[in-house]
């Protein structure tokens, strides 16, 4: 199989699903989805982003030797929304983060919690990485609380779900 050429037959999730099981626990189709993710076309960054989103629901641990390249790739201008929020959804689930890959992501968690524009799924990665990162940096704890506080009462229900919970372990 192309993925390339795959990638760009249809945005299904059938499909999403044929890529990611073809590549399967093959490092090599990984390194090449990884290729297409980071260097692709916006198209193919889109789409590579969802399958390597399955691939990691199907096996974490594979995508561990990416990690920086996929904190450091958020930075990127013009990023497609899917782009950033399924790279966000693979981190904020991601068992292995250290201090070092919260270095990098703060202040883009931050800059996108703060930006009215980003999608709702944004700004819920963000608070949820955000308060993951409190482990390693307690004194973010207060910004982080009022942050979610002032967006609270004009959220959405996700924001809300979520940024109520995270107010709670804040707060207990």
């Amino acid at each position: 199989m192309n993925i390339v050429d795959q990638l760009l037959v249809e945005h299904t999730k059938q499909n999403t699903q044929l890529i990611q099981s073809y590549i399967g626990t093959d490092l090599s189709r990984l390194d090449l989805l990884m290729q297409i993710f980071l260097e692709g076309s916006s198209l193919e960054k889109q789409r590579a982003s969802w399958v390597l989103k399955h691939c990691f629901n199907a096996q974490p641990d594979l995508i561990n030797p990416y990690l920086n390249k996929m904190i450091a790739h958020l930075e990127q201008k013009g990023l497609h929304d899917a782009v950033v929020r399924h790279t966000l959804s693979i981190l904020s689930e991601h068992k292995a983060l250290n201090q070092k890959h919260f270095d990098g992501l703060l202040n883009f968690c931050f800059d996108q919690l703060l930006d009215q524009n980003s999608a709702i799924a944004i700004h819920i990665y963000s608070i949820e990485l955000i308060y993951q990162s409190l482990k390693f940096y307690p004194e973010l704890k207060n910004e982080l609380q009022i942050i979610i506080e002032d967006k609270l009462p004009f959220a959405s229900a996700g924001f809300k779900s979520r940024g109520s919970k995270i107010l709670r372990k804040i707060r207990s």
